[in-house]
């Protein structure tokens, strides 16, 4: 968001709550001395917490993760004009509520068909956004997404949206690498584990397909799993490549121009097949997705159709 803001307007000040090296792409668009915008990098510019206190009562613009905002205590004390909470629908009440009341005004900015908060307690279960949504009439649907590929949006448009959803961006601006956005690989293994050898096996070809004869950066590639322990796997078998390998539910937020999903089971499940942690994997890549599955998980479910985009991997290695 603070980027989206430079690139509005490079003058924009703010305070970021953090440390400039753990934001490189946001601190190498500011004009200025970045120090003067996180707050860490200040109390070392001037040697004095002082400053920090002073420059978070005078910035006209903070921003915070929302646990940090909850847990610093010149943020506790402050007073806003406005509170914007984006992923809203992934934070719990309690939290969002101890965000808001610190505005005259507050905007919840999140997707309740993605991931809810993570929590141990049933009760926390539901976000504030979630809660809102059903009781008031101050909601407005962004429909215009501009990350993928319109062929990638619509199956995550038919799954979860009701076709509301639009492209702002053609297909031309997210050109997969070999010319077809959405791919289906099917992985005819038995496995009922929490790890797949055989995906695994498969989807480390294709990462090597891209890298090696397609010359693709492997930080571009995302592989994504419902499983830690499929993930873990992966890792091993891809050390220090590059490529983002991870949980649905650490990866929402994030996205890579090609994503692999690797589903590991060969039924489904209500873990494997949650509607809200399906759309997330889905929708993380820009330009390429391709989902690697035992067929008959699919051809099993509402998501049959999902099948018509098969390739074999023998066409995939070769893109």
């Amino acid at each position: 968001m603070l980027m989206a803001l430079l690139e509005h307007d490079p003058t924009t000040h703010f305070l970021r709550v953090g440390r400039a090296s753990d934001s490189p792409e946001l601190a190498g668009k500011i004009s200025g001395d970045s120090a003067d915008f996180f707050t860490h990098d200040l109390a070392r510019k001037y040697g004095s917490v002082r400053a920090v206190r002073e420059a978070l009562q005078q910035a006209a613009i903070v921003g915070a993760t929302a646990h940090r905002a909850s847990t610093i205590p010149y943020l506790r004390a402050a007073a806003f004009e406005m509170a914007i909470v984006d992923e809203a629908a992934q934070l719990t009440e309690p939290l969002t509520l101890g965000l808001i009341l610190r505005a005259r005004r507050f905007v919840l900015i999140g997707d309740d068909r993605q991931l809810p908060p993570v929590v141990r307690a049933r009760e926390l279960g539901q976000s504030m956004f979630e809660r809102l949504k059903g009781e008031t009439q101050n909601v407005t649907l962004i429909e215009t997404q501009y990350r993928m590929h319109p062929g990638i949006m619509e199956v995550s448009n038919r799954l979860f949206y009701d076709g509301r959803l639009r492209s702002g961006v053609g297909a031309d601006e997210r050109t997969p690498p070999d010319g077809a956005p959405v791919v289906f690989i099917p992985v005819e293994s038995d496995r009922d584990g929490r790890s797949n050898p055989d995906e695994a096996r498969a989807v480390v070809e294709l990462v090597r397909s891209f890298t090696r004869d397609r010359g693709i950066d492997p930080e571009s590639i995302g592989i994504v799993s419902p499983f830690r322990a499929q993930v873990v796997l992966l890792r091993q078998m891809l050390p220090g490549s590059g490529v983002a390998i991870d949980t649905v539910e650490r990866f929402q937020g994030g996205e890579r121009d090609i994503m692999i999903l690797s589903f590991v089971r060969s039924r489904g499940t209500g873990f494997v097949f949650d509607d809200r942690r399906l759309n997330v994997a889905i929708t993380r890549a820009r330009r390429k997705l391709i989902l690697v599955a035992h067929p008959e998980l699919f051809q099993r479910s509402r998501y049959a159709w999902i099948c018509t985009f098969t390739e074999t991997l023998k066409t995939a290695g070769t893109i």
